[in-house]
């Protein structure tokens, strides 16, 4: 059946903008009710990885669902409810910031924490030695009797209890505080993304991978029910290949004797016959012999700048030796601790680094955020209005802190290391598209400990800094900040007429929705079934508890009794400074040079990846990736390689489409039989 004529903009009728918010808040229920049940009623233990990171397969599959199946049919036999690019990209957007918000990134820790802090179970030898919980502020959590039940459920187990069954009452004071806390987070995730977005996207002309995927699926052209790159043959060459690959290993869970296609290898035992790398270059040096191919990064290493998959794989080759050759010149060994100092300086290198390259930028934001009059240059207005909601969200987020119990001082640092790691976070996302940085993780509670030391925290605000750190910084795997990006430059496609009141409307109904659903099905769960079943984020909060605790029991044998703050005793971790300079100049001398010859290789931004678990198992995924651009590049030309990127990008879309699909597979059969299937792990 033929196509109609594309509706255009103009012509667009108010009809498919209500259709395209009715889908928008569908598709935010369905976000934040599934994986949950997905998770607690499927699966007796929790199915890792539903949405983890920035290509959040869920999201995803809808957004494919949309585009390729709903759409076309719209367009074929309602023209005037079809979607349009705006409202695609509005249900896009709420899509994948409800992602985040109904996921393990953000209401649900916050949930865990208030429900479990104070739970008999969760307290462990040293906890209970030092008295954690009377150092906290008791009114943020539910009581010990109360958590108790939250933790085994006050149901069967069998059956999911009503909604009236909720104790509400118990929530009312914690969500008072946690609420606001997770909306501030949200805000300032928001207006930090668009106070840098215009450097980034206009001026630097950073590569935005993830958004360029996004964008191609929801490119329409006149007379087609579907996105151009469906027309593409390559497109389906890579999708094709993949989508093979994803069946036959699919079917291999389902069916052991089927065979697998191997997409990894391991030869630990040769790390013996190289006794330089088994006796110095540290414990990453045995990812030296294991290689895991992961489609979906291969493909994005690909359509990347090659300076940066360059410094992906070679940077984390030269790092496990460099550890080798630093121990032999020094008799010292990097080890965790020594790591996560270099880091740190890499962190606040980066952030030198991104603010000396857009100073004028940001400085006229600056500036015309403290006048009155906005001006005339819509993109700056923006950036500007972004600018005051970034003030006020920063320093409401200060105050929050300050009322849960900590310092105006150590609340001012935490929220800074908070906005450092979203910083960062964004600039990974709009210049590598990296969809997994647990390497950020539970930087808000460390930074400030490292750079003031335990002794200037004091016991309490230790105590408050670490669960609010679990609550709202421990899994950076993916964020709001990170999809924020996506959208930021998903807007730049868009016609400039006024649709920002429209589209700020939508995001914060979405927003507000997805927040309500994701409180209501966690809970509902929870209690339904046991949060304990919320094992990885429970021990997360267990075993940070157990750490701080041994701190704050190694001060009182110190003689720091008192558990108040106390900044005349700031006191940095032992070599932290040098360590952090090592990072620092590692960092800022590749940008340096960077940024002075244009025949340097390496690129800056990977190298805050050094000693991350991340880039161990991503290294050589990224070195296939180098050698198949190099190899198009150098052998076949300029032009056979851009003709080729409809084929990466299927790739990509294909494994988040297969490994989606096989998802569902399984919670049809559940749903059919009662029986737990194979779990899917996706991606990573």
């Amino acid at each position: 059946m033929k196509s109609p004529p594309e509706t255009t903009q103009s012509a667009t009728s108010r009809a498919a903008l209500m259709l395209a918010g009715v889908v928008a808040l569908l598709g935010v229920l369905f976000i934040g009710f599934f994986p949950h049940w997905y998770e607690v009623v499927v699966f007796s233990i929790p199915a890792p990885q539903i949405a983890v990171n920035a290509l959040g397969p869920l999201v995803f599959f809808l957004i494919i669902a949309l585009v390729a199946g709903v759409n076309p049919i719209l367009r074929a036999w309602a023209p005037r409810l079809s979607f349009g690019s705006r409202e695609l990209f509005w249900i896009v957007s709420v899509w994948l910031l409800a992602g985040v918000i109904s996921y393990t990134q953000l209401t649900t820790p916050a949930l865990s924490v208030a429900g479990n802090t104070f739970n008999p179970v969760s307290g462990q030898t040293m906890s209970k030695r030092v008295e954690f919980h009377s150092l906290l502020n008791s009114n943020l959590f539910l009581p010990a009797d109360a958590a108790k039940d939250y933790y085994y459920g006050t149901g069967n187990g069998l059956h999911r209890l009503s909604f009236a069954d909720v104790p509400w009452r118990e929530w009312r004071q914690p969500l008072l505080f946690w609420i606001p806390l997770l909306l501030c987070v949200v805000a300032l995730s928001l207006s930090l993304v668009r106070i840098v977005h215009r450097q980034w996207s206009k001026h630097e002309l950073l590569s935005f991978p993830i958004a360029d995927v996004t964008q191609s699926l929801l490119n329409l052209e006149p007379g087609r029910a579907f996105p151009a790159l469906c027309y593409n043959k390559i497109f389906w060459g890579g999708f094709g290949l993949i989508g093979f690959i994803c069946l036959v290993n699919g079917l291999n869970l389902w069916f052991p004797k089927m065979i697998v296609v191997p997409l990894d290898w391991a030869y630990f035992d040769l790390i013996k016959q190289f006794p330089f790398l088994n006796d110095y270059c540290g414990r990453e040096a045995y990812s030296l012999f294991r290689g895991m191919a992961y489609p979906f990064i291969v493909a994005l290493a690909v359509l990347l700048p090659a300076e940066i998959s360059l410094t992906c794989w070679l940077g984390w080759v030269l790092m496990v030796f460099g550890t080798g050759f630093y121990f032999l010149s020094t008799g010292e060994t990097i080890g965790a601790t020594e790591t996560s100092q270099i880091q740190a300086g890499m962190y606040v290198a980066m952030l030198v680094t991104i603010a000396f390259i857009g100073r004028r930028e940001y400085l006229a934001v600056g500036r015309h955020a403290f006048r009155l009059r906005l001006p005339e240059e819509p993109q700056l207005r923006r950036s500007v209005v972004a600018c005051r909601v970034f003030i006020v969200s920063f320093a409401a987020l200060t105050g929050l802190l300050m009322v849960a119990g900590l310092p105006w001082p150590v609340a001012l640092v935490a929220v800074a290391c908070f906005t450092l790691v979203l910083l960062l976070a964004a600039r990974m996302t709009a210049e590598i598209g990296l969809p997994w940085l647990p390497h950020l993780s539970g930087l808000m509670q460390g930074l400030p400990v490292k750079i003031l030391g335990a002794a200037a925290l004091g016991p309490q605000a230790l105590a408050m800094l670490t669960v609010l750190g679990v609550a709202v910084g421990s899994d950076m795997t993916n964020s709001i900040v990170a999809q924020a990006t996506t959208c930021a430059k998903l807007d730049d496609n868009q016609s400039k007429r006024r649709r920002e009141l429209g589209l700020r409307l939508w995001l914060g109904i979405g927003i507000g929705v997805a927040l309500l659903a994701t409180v209501v099905a966690t809970l509902s769960n929870n209690y339904s079934f046991g949060a304990r079943r919320e094992e990885k984020i429970v021990a997360n909060l267990r075993s940070s508890v157990e750490q701080t605790s041994s701190q704050i029991n190694q001060l009182r044998a110190e003689g720091i009794t008192g558990n108040s703050a106390d900044l005349a005793r700031v006191k940095s971790e032992p070599k932290f400074w040098r360590f952090f300079l090592y990072g620092a100049v590692i960092v800022g001398g590749c940008a340096l040079l960077r940024l002075r010859f244009t025949w340097w290789p390496f690129h800056p931004l990977p190298l805050l990846l050094f000693g991350s678990w991340t880039l161990s198992r991503l290294y050589f995924s990224f070195l296939i990736g180098w050698l198949i651009k190099l190899a198009l590049v150098k052998i076949a030309g300029g032009k056979v390689f851009a003709a080729s990127k409809p084929f990466f990008i299927g790739i990509i879309v294909g494994q988040i489409f297969m490994a989606t699909l096989w998802m569902f597979v399984g919670a049809i059969y559940y749903l059919a039989t009662g029986t737990q299937p194979p779990a899917v792990n996706l991606f990573m």
